[in-house]
């Protein structure tokens, strides 16, 4: 009876059902993307383990079948107990085992049951080598069912912008690329390494050793007058040649990461720089090449990651030979293009540098960056959208109790990342609350002070109302971080903004309306509000180019800051109602927001 129902619920795994179409059942559905890192590769033959009944403990080995719904080919999924995945071609039959789990040893004989012909057949040493002698776990897979959702992959982008980007567009790539990659923005000079990637685009294996130079350096500073400069240089990131019989066992890779690099002598008698932890210590992140076969394999890493292996006295040096590097355990150049690298950038000169895998995804669509804390110790955040060189500033809540923005901003975050062609060539940061601590709830922040009252222009001290101006201008953090993101000072993406929307709320402003307002060059900021009214002209009146209350200027108000000299952006001041619901909001606003993108 059990024989005859082992047999039945083969019959109906391998049978498809009537309306099933064969490309809608590929067994390439079940397969872990190949764009997958380990880890998500891993993660994502676990889940199908788990939907099979299974209960996979750390260090077990499972091994994992997928058969095809049309022919006896078969994918034995092999997860190692390290957290290693491996993949094997193989077949399965009718008669042999029925979809759930089982115990096998490596004549696929079911452990403790009676000996029969399973089915399965791997014909591969590697498999056998990885799953023998003993009895390994097993779970064969109904593949009728839909498959478990597989994990999110960031889209992957050049690391190399486009050789049509002019010089301000490729230096604030750079500098989005290295920010999303944990890295910050300084003042001095930066020098970012991509391994695995030469500044053609032309990709290879982040962890091989051996071979030419082919990884990008990239030098991103400023002039003394605060333009940009770029400079990329062919070199490697690698830990060495293994072919050179000077080299030790475990040669050590230093790790992705940020680094400094201080000046340190001569080698070959040209200039070099040590690369220290930001403790200044010589100690740094590394894994090891360990069997010496000219690559730092995943499994290598892995054992580095979890021993916290370091290593010292790694160099940015010249290379011996020009079609080789040569380095052990250091950072290197063929010697003309280092004499280049050191022209550049002088020969006494330290610097910030950020290593990065430009094997692993990155998405830079949206990327979130909290330019500093409340004074409760809530996140300060602007979100980035767009790589543009034309950069838009839009914030809300700036006053608690004017709560509506922020929803409307994060509705607009959203939209823009639906469809990057809406950002219609704009860098858009969005700040959706600069009040987190008192959102909601008053106008002032905590310490009793208006964010608006608090800008240097015009400022004054004032009573103790709710217009408190605070005690000096910028005092508090919430504006010093808007005045950040305007001018692109400290943390974030580097450079000023040329148009800023700052969404207020009225309570004479009857809902389903909205009011403009606008600050800085009349001849930059009056089109803009004229467009914006021309998307809602039944709903939006503009009034005069100048404050809500009909003054020009409010001592410490932001609007009064980037009208003076120095600075001059063009602002709108947005004020609506108090009684939108946030859908009824959105959905009327939605073109208003839009057309402050367009080009007027």
């Amino acid at each position: 009876m059990q024989l005859r129902k082992s047999i039945l619920g083969l019959a109906l795994l391998l049978t498809p059902p009537v309306q099933a179409e064969p490309a809608q059942l590929a067994l390439s559905t079940w397969r872990a993307p190949v764009q997958l890192q380990p880890q998500q590769r891993f993660d994502h033959y676990r889940r199908i383990l788990l939907s099979c009944g299974a209960n996979p403990a750390p260090g077990e080995l499972w091994v994992l079948a997928l058969p095809s719904q049309l022919n006896p080919r078969t994918c034995f999924v092999v997860l190692t107990p390290d957290g290693q995945v491996r993949e094997f071609e193989g077949t399965s039959k009718a008669e042999g085992l029925a979809a759930g789990t089982y115990v096998l040893g490596q004549d696929f004989k079911v452990v403790g049951q009676p000996q029969g012909d399973t089915g399965l057949a791997v014909e591969d040493e590697e498999f056998r080598a990885l799953t023998g002698p003993g009895a390994f776990r097993f779970a064969l897979v109904n593949v009728w069912q839909p498959p478990p959702e597989a994990p999110a992959v960031a889209p992957s982008v050049p690391y190399i912008p486009a050789a049509s980007l002019g010089l301000t567009e490729r230096f604030n790539y750079y500098q989005r690329l290295l920010l999303a990659r944990g890295g910050k923005i300084t003042r001095g000079t930066t020098v970012l390494g991509l391994r695995g990637l030469s500044p053609d685009g032309r990709r290879h294996p982040s962890s091989d050793n051996v071979g030419a130079y082919d990884d990008t350096y990239v030098i991103l500073r400023r002039n003394a007058k605060g333009q940009p400069q770029v400079q990329e240089f062919l070199g490697s990131t690698h830990a060495g040649d293994s072919s050179d019989p000077s080299v030790p066992q475990g040669v050590a890779q230093l790790r992705p990461g940020h680094y400094k690099a201080q000046p340190y002598g001569h080698h070959h008698s040209m200039p070099c720089w040590l690369v220290v932890n930001h403790q200044g210590s010589k100690h740094v992140r590394a894994a090891r090449d360990v069997d010496a076969d000219g690559s730092v394999t995943p499994e290598e890493v892995q054992l580095a990651e979890g021993r916290g292996t370091t290593a010292s006295d790694i160099l940015f040096h010249n290379g011996i030979w020009d079609d080789r590097c040569a380095s052990i355990g250091c950072l290197t150049m063929a010697p003309d293009t280092h004499s280049a690298f050191v022209h550049a950038l002088g020969a006494r000169t330290p610097f910030n540098f950020t290593l990065v895998d430009a094997n692993e995804p990155v998405d830079l669509s949206c990327s979130t960056y909290t330019l500093g804390r409340s004074p409760q110790g809530r996140p300060l955040n602007m979100h980035v959208i767009g790589s543009g060189p034309k950069i838009a500033l839009l914030f809300g809540n700036i006053h608690g109790d004017e709560p509506a923005g922020q929803d409307l901003l994060v509705r607009l975050k959203r939209h823009l990342q639906e469809d990057p062609e809406r950002l219609n060539g704009w860098q858009v940061r969005i700040m959706p609350c600069l009040n987190p601590d008192n959102s909601g709830r008053a106008r002032t922040n905590p310490r009793g002070v208006d964010l608006n009252r608090n800008f240097p222009a015009l400022w004054q001290l004032s009573a103790r109302d709710d217009e408190y101006s605070g005690p000096s201008p910028l005092s508090e953090p919430e504006s010093r971080c808007l005045r950040d993101a305007t001018l692109g000072l400290g943390l974030g993406p580097a450079g000023r903004v040329q148009r800023i929307l700052s969404i207020h709320q009225h309570r004479g402003i009857p809902a389903g309306q909205g009011m403009l307002d606008g600050d800085g060059p009349q001849e930059g900021v009056a089109p803009l509000v004229a467009t914006m009214q021309k998307a809602a002209a039944d709903r939006l009146t503009a009034q005069k180019i100048a404050d809500s209350h009909g003054r020009v200027r409010i001592p410490g108000s932001f609007g009064s800051w980037v009208s003076s000299s120095g600075i001059s952006i063009p602002t709108v001041t947005y004020e609506l109602a108090h009684g939108d619901s946030p859908e009824s909001s959105w959905q009327w606003n939605k073109a208003v927001l839009m057309s402050f993108l367009s080009n007027p």
